[in-house]
């Protein structure tokens, strides 16, 4: 496993609450959006301007399509943000920023999401409690 995994592993345990909203989330479930989101970009592209298209659009279409709720998708963000903590050593990320730099791809963004879902399953809990 890469150092940076394991870094946002230990970010993700420390740092996020599996709870949104009142509803406990597992780490597939939150990995699940993150795939879906990540298949997504595959299908449509990505833009960091997009309404729909920018990082944040891909994890709110894909739980309009079903493959995540509103509290799955908050706790996907928290999670790409300790992937982004792991990558830069920064205290504070933000994924707006990262997606807006310039020569950020695609391939740059499917990265990220694949990451961050594997530090879901790994990180989140397993079973609803």
């Amino acid at each position: 496993m890469s150092t940076t995994i394991d870094r946002a592993l230990s970010i993700a345990r420390q740092s996020i609450t599996w709870h949104a909203y009142g509803q406990q989330v597992t780490g597939p479930q939150v990995a699940t959006h993150l795939d879906a989101a990540r298949e997504r970009v595959a299908e449509v592209g990505w833009h960091p301007n997009g309404m729909t298209t920018s990082l944040f659009g891909q994890l709110t279409a894909a739980a309009e399509r079903g493959r995540g709720t509103a509290s799955t998708r908050f706790v996907a963000g928290l999670v790409i943000l300790s992937v982004l903590r792991a990558r830069t050593g920064a205290s504070v990320a933000s994924h707006e920023v990262w997606e807006r730099q310039t020569g950020r791809s695609r391939d740059d963004v499917q990265q990220l999401l694949h990451d961050a879902a594997a530090v879901a399953r790994d990180a989140g809990p397993k079973g609803a409690s």
